[in-house]
């Protein structure tokens, strides 16, 4: 199965969630704008916390997570906006299920150049975007990748990634980011 069969059967779960997010507009206004990331640096801090301290992904040669929250922390700071809540984090105990969760952090670290679009069609002018910025993304995407796909073939890396999805989005949407959904 590998990485395309994890993109595969998460793939509902990665659409909705985007479809949830357009609806809920977050790159609206600097004031959505700015609750997005309240909401987004709540899951990513305890998230990349919890995925770095797991030596068993270090030594299945899986980077270190991409440190997406301090970017994310900065972006509030510019903001005139404090972090806030974190969401309670449990990874599975499992090295296949927390790869597929450390799949999904990976892919977040990814949208930053759609995110980015998205702010300059909205037209209320420049905003912070230290979170938005890909530099080595792509790099960091391939690292993952080789490293992740011995272990992704196993059903249990599906696992962790749909269960990474459904956490984000129940957060999201908890902290009324995106509308309520089914």
């Amino acid at each position: 199965m590998g990485l395309p069969g994890l993109r595969a059967q998460t793939r509902d779960l990665h659409e909705r969630l985007e479809a949830r997010v357009l609806i809920a507009r977050p790159f609206a206004s600097a004031d959505a704008y700015g609750r997005w990331l309240v909401a987004l640096h709540g899951w990513l801090a305890p998230l990349e916390e919890a995925l770095g301290a797991r030596a068993d992904l270090t030594a299945a040669g899986l980077p270190a997570p991409a440190g997406r929250a301090a970017p994310a922390a900065a972006d509030l700071a510019a903001l005139g906006r404090v972090p806030g809540p974190r969401a309670p984090i449990r990874l599975p105990a499992d090295t296949p299920a927390a790869v597929g969760v450390a799949y999904v952090l990976e892919g977040q670290a990814r949208g930053g150049a759609a995110i980015a679009a998205r702010l300059a069609a909205a037209g209320w002018g420049p905003v912070p975007h230290a979170l938005l910025d890909r530099s080595g993304t792509a790099g960091r995407w391939r690292a993952f990748c080789a490293a992740a796909a011995p272990l992704a073939a196993d059903p249990r890396a599906a696992a962790g990634a749909r269960d990474a999805f459904a956490v984000l989005e129940r957060w999201l949407e908890d902290r009324g980011v995106i509308p309520p959904g089914a």
